[in-house]
């Protein structure tokens, strides 16, 4: 005989299976509906004329349905595979949401699709721009280049394929041509679009890691003008005044990109660079180790760790070189820095060691060898009053002009 139990845990069980089937059921129906929905919107897609599929496209995108717009594009060309708009709309859609490659394929078949550009037609244009664009944006400078002197030729006044040549000839460390496409972004973009800020702020660069700190001022301060609340422009002025040693102004406008952008990390290194240039070591400590908690590089370590030599804490400034050396090993100056570390904490041999490893790399450098001769005489006799070589008493180069000259060796 069954008891209530059993019957209990049968009428439960029961139950709970009902309950399966209707979810399954329910499940299984909702997949049907998206299908057919998704069915009958291909259809209702495919109705269209290609032209009526980018309109629509264009539309799903103004209101952030990306996948809509995309099966637009892509019906368009399914109808009419040589229809070069639908290229274009589609690589500028995987340009928006930065799939480079895929823009790239696109972009491509859209210029291909038009034999005969119409410098005055905008779809045209932007088809050889984003195609340059999407090339430079995957790091693939040169193709980047031929592609934008090709919008150039077609139309002569596109300052912004002007600019990006620039950005692509600067990363090829090209810089007097970079220069002449950023004079040429600036002329044109007057004529047709008004002054550009970001145009005076990419020839400043130049400017700058060429030596001319003086129009590089010029240049950002006209970009300045122009959009006063871009904080990354007010670093590059600040390390032009560094370099030209105006270390109030350079302070300045470390500080105004900082209440601009608060985590800048160019900011604090010019902040800890003008410190250290004028004595402030701590303030330079401080600046440097701000920086770091945003983003470590090899100049934050080396700027700290002179710093901290000249305030005697030796032990800390070679555990920054350490750092810097890891990421840079083979660089004299870091070894010779070190040395001079080791060398006024008392570590005679491990300062011979580094002066050594420098002189491998620069066998020219006095500086250098007068550490290790006073590394050797330490070492040898009794010279613990004795004052030993220190870092130099500035930092004048912005880490930009440090790559420009490793470039030209």
């Amino acid at each position: 005989m069954i008891g209530s139990t059993d019957l209990k845990k049968q009428f439960l069980f029961l139950i709970f299976t009902a309950v399966l089937c209707l979810i399954s059921c329910k499940t299984t129906g909702s997949h049907a509906q998206n299908e057919i929905k998704a069915e009958q919107l291909s259809t209702q897609l495919e109705s269209l004329t290609p032209g009526q599929l980018i309109e629509l496209g264009e539309k799903y995108l103004k209101t952030g349905d990306n996948l809509k717009a995309l099966d637009c594009f892509n019906t368009a060309i399914k109808i009419n595979p040589s229809y070069a708009r639908a290229y274009t709309h589609r690589g500028m859609f995987y340009t928006r949401i930065k799939a480079y490659t895929k823009a790239v394929d696109d972009l491509k078949e859209a210029v291909k699709l038009i034999p005969n550009p119409n410098p005055r037609n905008t779809e045209d244009m932007i088809a050889y721009f984003l195609y340059g664009f999407c090339h430079y944006a995957l790091g693939n400078y040169e193709q980047a280049i031929s592609v934008l002197s090709q919008a150039i030729v077609i139309n002569p006044y596109y300052a912004d394929a002007y600019n990006f040549l620039g950005l692509a000839y600067f990363n090829l460390k090209q810089y007097e041509q970079a220069l002449k496409e950023y004079t040429s972004a600036i002329h044109f973009g007057k004529i047709v679009e008004g002054a550009q800020d970001e145009y005076y702020l990419n020839r400043g660069r130049i400017y700058g890691v060429l030596g001319d700190y003086e129009k590089a001022i010029d240049d950002f301060t006209k970009s300045i003008e122009l959009k006063a609340d871009v904080a990354e422009v007010y670093a590059e002025r600040g390390n032009a005044y560094n370099l030209l040693e105006k270390y109030d102004k350079a302070l300045n406008d470390f500080n105004q990109a900082l209440i601009l952008e608060s985590r800048l990390t160019a900011a604090y290194i010019g902040c800890g660079v003008v410190y250290y240039n004028i004595g402030k070591y701590e303030e330079s400590v401080v600046s440097f180790t701000k920086a770091e908690k945003i983003y470590p590089s090899i100049h934050i370590y080396v700027g700290r760790g002179m710093a901290l030599t000249h305030l005697a804490k030796c032990e800390a400034a070679v555990q920054d070189f350490n750092q810097a050396l890891k990421l840079k090993p083979m660089d004299e100056k870091i070894h010779k820095m070190r040395g001079i570390a080791y060398l006024n904490w008392g570590k005679y041999q491990e300062a011979i060691n580094d002066f050594d490893e420098s002189l491998k790399l620069d066998p020219n450098d006095l500086e250098t060898r007068q550490g290790k001769e006073e590394a050797y005489m330490a070492l040898h006799s009794n010279m613990k009053k004795h004052k030993f070589i220190m870092p130099p008493p500035k930092l004048h180069e912005s880490p930009a002009q440090q790559n420009i000259k490793d470039a030209k060796k």
